[in-house]
């Protein structure tokens, strides 16, 4: 009995021990003003958007909001939808123990070298049965990013309910280079060329110094611009102390973003001079958008390291 007592005594105690050991641990382990954190975010919202779409002439990167295809109504600009990339780091500072600074980083970028093989016109003019081929390029080019600043409220202890605002900045820009496998000369002044740059690319009109001519670069001068505001609500759980895991529900209900004017340079022999020449066409003046709404919604699943 005796032995009995003692050890539910002494289990007791250890309890006891034990539980003011993890009460002291948790009162360093959660944040308090004046801490900082890193952290990484992950949006799986991202892998399911149409991020980067090669395929389709003028929209080879980033959500459209024309059908830019659409050559009799709209110009062959490239438009890009801001939204939070799929992976971006975070950082916060504590002013109190419930309320911090956030910024979010995010950033993005592609280099895309599409080609296809296309007859060789040197070697057809010697010999028509030729099978001889040469190698069309579009080199796609692309980076973008974003930065969110803002402010980010909690309430709890190990698990905490948070919430908060921000502002946003978001760019976006790219371009496409072509190179081509048969020269242009005044001995072949229409070289054979992959139908993706001669059905789709080229909106070369000719005039009184060209009869055709084949794009060379199309690209806009300087990026595309946007700003908005979010809101995020979501849960932040310490499962061990300084460290927490999270999800994150953020909207950007309101953006604008401004597109700068973009060119298309072109190749051409000239009629009289009988000499390649390069011809600059200014297709767009620049546009506009505004986006408003739910639709650019992101989660964020974190991890942050308090310190």
């Amino acid at each position: 009995m005796k032995k009995t007592l003692f050890t539910i005594c002494a289990l007791m105690f250890t309890l006891g021990m034990s539980a003011q050991k993890d009460q002291s641990q948790w009162e360093n382990g959660l944040p308090k003003a004046g801490d900082m954190a890193i952290g990484v975010n992950f949006n799986p919202v991202a892998t399911g958007k149409s991020v980067r779409d090669f395929s389709e002439t003028g929209n080879f990167v980033g959500n459209t909001i024309l059908d830019l295809n659409d050559r009799q109504s709209y110009p062959n600009q490239m438009f890009f939808l801001a939204q939070d990339p799929m992976v971006s780091f975070q950082f916060k500072y504590m002013l109190t123990n419930h309320s911090a600074i956030k910024a979010r980083v995010g950033f993005s970028g592609a280099v895309l070298n599409y080609r296809e093989y296309v007859q060789d016109d040197a070697a057809v003019a010697i010999d028509e049965l030729s099978q001889k081929q040469v190698s069309d390029r579009i080199r796609c080019q692309y980076s973008g990013g974003g930065v969110t600043l803002g402010m980010e409220f909690s309430k709890g202890n190990r698990l905490r309910f948070v919430g908060g605002f921000g502002l946003v900045y978001a760019f976006g820009g790219g371009r496409m280079d072509f190179s081509y496998g048969n020269a242009m000369n005044a001995y072949n002044q229409h070289p054979s060329t992959m139908d993706k740059i001669d059905n789709d690319l080229s909106q070369f009109e000719p005039n009184e110094a060209m009869e055709y001519a084949r794009p060379t670069k199309q690209y806009n001068v300087g990026l595309c611009h946007a700003f908005g505001v979010s809101g995020t609500m979501g849960v932040e759980w310490f499962f061990i102390p300084k460290v927490s895991v999270g999800a994150e529900v953020s909207i950007i209900p309101i953006m604008v973003a401004f597109q700068p004017q973009t060119y298309i340079k072109y190749e051409g022999v000239n009629r009289y001079t009988q000499e390649v020449q390069e011809y600059t066409d200014f297709i767009s003046k620049g546009s506009s958008y505004l986006l408003y709404g739910t639709e650019n919604i992101s989660l964020n699943l974190s991890l942050h390291y308090y310190f």
